[in-house]
């Protein structure tokens, strides 16, 4: 007999429900006040965020809309308004040069391969400087720009793939040419040499980098939008970035050309596509980079090869190629993955539309599917799907589509029990699977919970009695207030590990004796051992500096002034602090470097560094804060 189980990717491509787009000049929803030119230097840089500090140490935060996002969310829409990016620069070329990177040069070369002289400067070639009919498999050129002369050593311009940089010598893959051995061209760098870099995108830009230019467009409503960026960049660039730079010319040496439907593969992955060369390396680079990190998550490999159908356009198929469930799916545009039984025999089978996002999301149920013999019930299944979707190496912050993010914080708190209740299917809605990612990535980044959520999920999908109510029943209260807070303060930047809640730390009432502990700048809100009383007074010292941006100057705890008693807009250092009672909290309220203050209500007293919740992990620094009840006369 054979079955057949579906799993959807609806979250995904629902989510053009959601972009209600519009532009700067033609948006009613968004009014122009005014229009500035700034410069100063690089204070973070974190998503959609930008943090400018000028010449009089002063911090502002900028919107920006980078290359390839679709928009940004401004006041509780969501804005198309892209920036002009440049970012240029000169780094030394020992120091940057990688195996796989493309290089453009001058260089004195005689027939044979070899060269004469030292190079000072190189180019550092991208993907936007190659056309489109690139063929894979490019492996450089050398273009002769004068004859040989008496010395029979010419002039040339080399474009090449970097071999090796060993002890000052540059071996770069220039194809074949008379003036390369073995197609290959070794050259001197000079101590001083340098790699110009040009790029109309900020994965290059760093803290630090200079800004020589800023243009802003600032909203009615006080939003700051960059219009226009340049950026300077000259110091050594941070392992992410060359990470990413190398990954970048290494698939700009694809062709980006429309294929044909053929099969594609790598360790784990089976694709049958109709995508580039380019785009398929890619995925399948993004899909082995997932399936390592859920295959580690839960300490189990992926058996065998997942396949999945990954369609451009559904007129290079065969009519008969797709079950109608998944021609549905890859329509809409979106994915599903089907698993089909026939006895002991079990096929399961991602069907896709092109969006990388959607064929990761299926690739998640697949490899539980084929691990563990299910996916769970529905509101694991596809919150771990949307996570394994937005996945990185080493990433723990959110980095999702900003229309999600504008939908949970504004909504109607959905209550916990009711995203893990029985009885829902796959493929009910994006909002639906949007309030399952956000428990998942709760749970699963929290320390006070993640111990306990990857039993659960094994236990479930091997089909064992095991049940959220059962898991967490005694603990339920804590997460349904850390789960309300995160689904309150979440943003793309925000840390979930670095804002658990820390419900070891007992608090007792002052009595003559103060009491002294460190408030990190880099956590949320923090435990105290206070116990306020209503209408008693009690002082407040606080001792050291901490840094709201990796350039930032050392504040103290009385913060930088430039947001004070503006909790909405939270980014001015500041020591602020609330009271925590019956799972409730309260309003913020500051308290600075020195303070004496009355309790506004019974509780325990929390406290933190005022800063955006989405830029804690940009932070440094801490602070001694010592709390007395204050002696009456």
């Amino acid at each position: 007999m054979m079955s057949l189980r579906l799993q959807c990717g609806l979250f995904l491509s629902a989510l053009a429900a959601v972009w209600m787009v519009s532009g700067i000049a033609e948006g009613q929803r968004f009014v122009v006040q005014n229009r500035m030119t700034t410069s100063g230097e690089i204070g973070a840089i974190s998503g959609d965020e930008l943090t400018l500090v000028d010449a009089d140490s002063k911090i502002s935060v900028f919107k920006v809309q980078r290359r390839g996002q679709r928009s940004i969310e401004i006041d509780g829409g969501l804005l198309n308004s892209p920036a002009t990016i440049k970012a240029v620069g000169e780094l030394d070329a020992k120091g940057f040069l990688r195996p796989a990177m493309v290089v453009k040069f001058s260089a004195s070369l005689r027939k044979g391969g070899r060269s004469e002289g030292k190079i000072s400067n190189l180019t550092l070639v991208t993907a936007d400087d190659f056309s489109d009919d690139v063929a894979s498999g490019w492996s450089g050129k050398i273009t002769e720009l004068s004859s040989p002369g008496d010395s029979k050593y010419a002039s040339c311009e080399v474009v090449g793939v970097v071999k090796q940089i060993s002890k000052g010598r540059l071996t770069v893959v220039a194809g074949k040419s008379p003036y390369a051995a073995k197609g290959r061209v070794r050259v001197l760098l000079a101590d001083d040499a340098v790699v110009a870099v040009q790029r109309n995108d900020l994965n290059l830009v760093q803290a630090g980098d200079r800004v020589p230019s800023l243009s802003v467009v600032q909203l009615k409503t006080g939003a700051q939008i960059v219009d226009a960026i340049e950026v300077e960049v000259k110091q050594p660039r941070s392992d992410a970035i060359m990470d990413w730079i190398e990954n970048d010319i290494r698939y700009s040496l694809l062709s980006d050309a429309p294929a044909k439907v053929r099969d594609v593969r790598s360790r784990h992955f089976l694709l049958h596509t109709d995508i580039s060369d380019r785009q398929g390396q890619q995925l399948l680079d993004k899909l082995e980079t997932m399936i390592d990190l859920v295959s580690n998550y839960y300490r189990r490999p992926s058996r065998g090869l997942i396949e999945c159908y990954v369609v451009r356009d559904i007129e290079n198929w065969p009519a008969e190629t797709f079950p109608p469930p998944a021609l549905i799916k890859i329509q809409e545009p979106a994915g599903v993955t089907i698993t089909r039984s026939l006895g002991n025999q079990i096929r399961t089978i991602a069907f896709c539309c092109d969006n990388h996002k959607v064929v990761q999301h299926e690739a998640i149920h697949a490899y539980c599917q084929q691990v563990f013999g299910s996916t769970g019930p529905v509101w694991y299944s596809e919150g771990m799907a949307e996570m394994g979707a937005y996945w990185k190496q080493g990433q723990l912050e959110v980095d999702i589509y900003p229309g999600v993010i504008r939908y949970l914080t504004k909504a109607k708190p959905k209550k916990m029990l009711d995203i893990v209740a029985a009885g829902q299917v796959t493929g009910d809605s994006w909002q639906a699977y949007a309030w399952r990612w956000a428990l998942c990535h709760l749970l699963a980044n929290n320390k006070n919970y993640s111990p306990r959520f990857k039993g659960l999920g094994i236990a479930m999908m091997l089909g064992k009695k095991a049940s959220f109510e059962a898991t967490y029943g005694d603990v339920a209260e804590l997460i349904s207030f850390e789960y309300d807070q995160f689904v309150k303060n979440f943003g793309n930047g925000y840390r979930a590990d670095l804002t658990a809640w820390q419900w070891g730390v007992k608090a007792k009432r002052l009595t003559s004796k103060p009491i002294t502990q460190i408030v990190k700048s880099q956590r949320g809100w923090q435990s105290t051992a206070v116990q306020v009383e209503a209408g008693k007074s009690y002082t407040v010292a606080a001792e050291g500096t901490w840094q709201i941006t990796a350039a930032g100057e050392a504040l103290s705890a009385d913060g930088n002034g430039s947001n004070s008693g503006r909790d909405k807009i939270p980014s001015d250092g500041k020591l602020i602090g609330a009271i925590f009672r019956d799972f409730e909290l309260s309003e913020s309220f500051e308290l600075g470097a020195k303070s004496i203050w009355v309790a506004p209500a019974d509780g325990q007293l929390v406290l933190r560094c005022r800063d955006a919740w989405t830029k804690l992990s940009e932070n440094s620094g801490e602070m001694k804060v010592t709390i007395a009840k204050e002696q009456q006369p």
